[in-house]
């Protein structure tokens, strides 16, 4: 508790947030990307000359203690500290399942120490609490497949596209599990030319879609 409350105190005398971590999980070798950290410091500005009588005694916000607790667990995700990011967005999960997706953070972790069925559960869980969470279904869709479970990874990522039809990583997973998995091409054909239309530099799905158009 010691470590937290000087963390705390640092980060929020630095006064900069961290959003939401995440990796995305793409073709068969799975690369993950992370989303970048934006730092907000707000520029300094020059006070004018004020009177002493007119100076206030500043109000020191509250603040809730699940948002250190959230931005301590990110900062612990960044740093590649995993075991201590799982136990803090685990303990954060159980006070409160649905706060800033604490449970899809705890099943990317879990999924990046290669921990599927912890992950899975996590993201199930997940799921239940918000059916709008996208990059859940995504990734439960990729533990699916990876598991041999075709039917439940396309339920998966239906669901995914269901919330956001251009999520890019959803798209691409899809039209893999179509086009090696379940052999249906004309859709992975499709899937892959949606894909594009987002990501118009990766030519390693042109080449697929070139592929793809030749056998069909």
């Amino acid at each position: 508790m010691n470590n937290l409350r000087t963390f705390i105190l640092s980060r929020y005398r630095l006064s900069f947030y961290l959003i939401f971590f995440v990796i995305v999980v793409g073709c068969e070798t799975t690369p993950k990307e992370i989303e970048p950290v934006v730092i907000n410091s707000p520029a300094l500005e020059k006070s004018p000359a004020v009177q002493i009588s007119t100076i206030e005694t500043p109000v020191t916000p509250k603040v809730d203690p699940r948002e250190a607790q959230h931005e301590y667990a990110l900062y612990l995700a960044k740093e590649k500290k995993f075991d201590k990011a799982i136990d803090t967005f685990k303990q954060l999960s159980q006070q409160t399942p649905a706060f800033k997706n604490s449970l899809t953070n705890l099943g990317l972790l879990y999924i990046e120490t290669k921990q599927p069925d912890l992950a899975k559960k996590a993201l199930e869980r997940a799921t239940q609490q918000n059916a709008q969470d996208a990059i859940a279904w995504n990734h439960l869709g990729f533990l699916h497949r990876q598991q041999g479970e075709f039917t439940a990874a396309k339920s998966a990522y239906e669901q995914a596209l269901n919330v956001d039809q251009n999520y890019s990583s959803a798209l691409l997973n899809y039209g893999i599990l179509n086009d090696i998995y379940l052999q249906d091409l004309p859709v992975a054909l499709n899937l892959y030319q949606r894909y594009l239309k987002i990501k118009t530099n990766d030519d390693k799905v042109k080449k697929w879609v070139i592929d793809l158009e030749r056998r069909i």
